[in-house]
């Protein structure tokens, strides 16, 4: 069973490094690096999109992760965006905030890679 964890773990480290490899090419700057306040562009792979029910204020909120960490991006006033799905990569540019323990862009501009699936 140890074989199979350290193989997956393995597995994960490199996917990792290949997404963070790829970003640091791109220019962006790394996710665990950034702090409240700083103006960044980061590239990375949308992991996770959460729809919000209709009855909620209309926000679409994703996760990216670049091989570091997860940024959680916010567009206010809308509910999807055609071409932002999970495993989609995309360049993201805007001002950094902490929202409760996660680090979060508002409306950044962006810029769709490639799809990875």
């Amino acid at each position: 069973m140890n074989s199979w964890n350290g193989l997956v773990k393995a597995t994960k480290d490199i996917e990792a490094a290949e997404i963070h490899s790829h970003s640091k090419q791109a220019g962006a700057k790394s996710i665990n690096e950034l702090k409240s306040g700083d103006i960044a562009q980061v590239q990375g792979i949308v992991r996770s999109v959460l729809y919000l029910p209709a009855s909620e204020a209309p926000q679409f909120k994703f996760e990216v992760y670049d091989g570091t960490a997860m940024l959680c991006v916010i567009f206010l006033g809308r509910s999807s965006i055609i071409g932002i799905d999970p495993g989609v990569e995309l360049k993201l540019q805007g001002r950094v905030t902490q929202d409760h323990k996660n680090l979060t862009m508002f409306n950044p501009s962006y810029t769709l890679i490639k799809d990875n699936l």
